[in-house]
């Protein structure tokens, strides 16, 4: 229990001195726990024998966190931030889809599981991290 307690302390100073310095160690914070957030989703699904798809659901995540970071640090208006996101997703849900599809008609793998987990890995790391520097833009 110390070293929880110890933990958090840690992660609480180190927080409050990510925010406090902005720009790109905000930005670099954001981008490196929303791929440690999906990681470890991965990494649980695949203890408990669930598939979750790396390369669609994974790099849905870390196109969705480049492109907010990169309206971050660059100061674009709220539409062009929420139309590139809009656009990141409809296309990685698609590629998850296509990947579920393929992966069940050539090796028969449970389609419907893989495709909603896939999916919930993606929207949940993604737009999670994703959001946190859009009030940064308002």
């Amino acid at each position: 229990m110390l070293i929880r307690i110890i933990t958090a302390l840690i992660g609480i100073i180190v927080a409050f001195g990510v925010i406090t310095c902005g720009g790109y160690f905000f930005a670099a914070a954001v981008l490196f726990l929303g791929i440690l957030a999906w990681y470890e989703i991965f990494n649980m699904a695949k203890n408990k024998g669930l598939n979750i798809f790396k390369f669609t659901s994974g790099g849905g995540v870390l196109a969705l966190l480049l492109i907010g970071n990169y309206f971050f640090l660059n100061n674009c208006e709220q539409n062009d931030f929420m139309s590139y996101a809009m656009m990141i997703i409809v296309v990685f849900l698609i590629l998850i889809t296509s990947e579920g599809l393929y992966r069940h008609c050539e090796k028969g793998e449970k389609w419907v599981e893989n495709v909603a987990l896939s999916t919930f890995a993606f929207l949940y790391c993604g737009l999670l991290f994703f959001l946190w520097l859009l009030p940064i833009i308002l």
